[in-house]
């Protein structure tokens, strides 16, 4: 199976075009399993599984879990806070959750979307010609896009900040100037093929598999493991980092509160990761699930017989 990191390295980085690739094929289906997969997505308080639809697990407090009845064939899902983004086959964006700052407001006219992000209460999209759009709160600025900003492939969304990785391999910051240098890109990173955002920190994965962390470092959530490399992909947590190695293991940092950053022996043959605020998730090269950390709402309480998952995402 080509997995959704090999994609991310091919001709060491991700391009427009395999982008949509990755959009248009059915989860990156491996031999063996069955065409209707399912996508699961990890959220701050709750996790999504995507079969034909969007299936969400968690609390349902503010309607994060009434997904709506158009969401069907999702290829992305993304969360914030309380609200949840997907993007569907035809490059559609469905919203919903809680709306006080108007994140779940899919702006109209809104298409030829090949990726979503979300913040804590904003949301992102990526249109087909590198073009980005956002929406919600915008308390920092965060939905205010740079006017120069093209070539986009891919966003991710923190407390108050946003980040775009272009197809030249650099990454874009906008939203809180203030806090903890969220929008100081190091200025060495260049190459860079996947990018995550924690709630007021960012990672980056370079070609050469090295990572860059800026941004909040109160519990060493930008401690970059000494000697780290061999990674294709990162997700950051509240305070906690993951990062997953081209061998199919995985590392984790930061906060450890609840185990969130103790990393399962069972954690082997990975080929996605996602973190939620105080959670850990790891989807193995046989559609199982490992999932560790707080389990407050049953957030790493998998169903039995979850199998044939084929993508993660957070």
């Amino acid at each position: 199976m080509e997995s959704f990191a090999s994609l991310l390295m091919k001709n060491g980085r991700l391009r427009s075009t395999d982008a949509l690739e990755i959009a248009s094929r059915p989860a990156s289906i491996s031999r063996g399993q069955r065409a209707l997969g399912c996508i699961l997505a990890w959220a701050l308080f709750g996790v999504v599984n995507v079969r034909s639809g969007v299936m969400i697990l968690g609390p349902n407090d503010v309607g994060q879990a009434n997904v709506p009845t158009g969401a069907t064939n999702a290829v992305a899902v993304s969360f914030g806070a309380f609200h949840v983004v997907s993007l569907d086959r035809g490059g559609a964006v469905f919203a919903w959750g809680y709306n006080s700052y108007g994140q779940t407001n899919t702006p109209l006219g809104l298409a030829n979307v090949m990726a979503v992000g979300a913040g804590r209460y904003h949301s992102l999209a990526v249109r087909t010609n590198g073009t980005v759009v956002a929406w919600g709160h915008n308390n920092y600025g965060q939905t205010n896009v740079p006017a120069e900003l093209t070539n986009v492939i891919a966003v991710a969304g923190g407390r108050g900040h946003s980040l775009a990785l272009k197809s030249d391999g650099t990454v874009t910051a906008w939203g809180d100037s203030v806090a903890y240098g969220l929008l100081n890109v190091p200025v060495d990173l260049t190459n860079a093929v996947a990018i995550s955002a924690g709630i007021e920190f960012s990672l980056a994965v370079r070609k050469d598999g090295m990572v860059a962390a800026w941004g909040r470092n109160d519990y060493g959530e930008c401690n970059v493991p000494a000697g780290l490399s061999g990674v294709v992909a990162v997700a950051g947590g509240g305070v906690h980092a993951l990062a997953l190695k081209r061998d199919g293991t995985m590392v984790a940092w930061g906060n450890n509160d609840n185990g969130r950053a103790t990393v399962p022996a069972n954690a082997t043959n990975v080929i996605a990761i996602a973190a939620g605020e105080a959670t850990s998730l790891a989807l193995r090269r046989d559609g199982t699930l490992v999932a560790w950390g707080a389990n407050t709402y049953g957030d790493i309480s998998i169903p039995p017989n979850t199998t044939n998952v084929v993508a993660a995402t957070g």
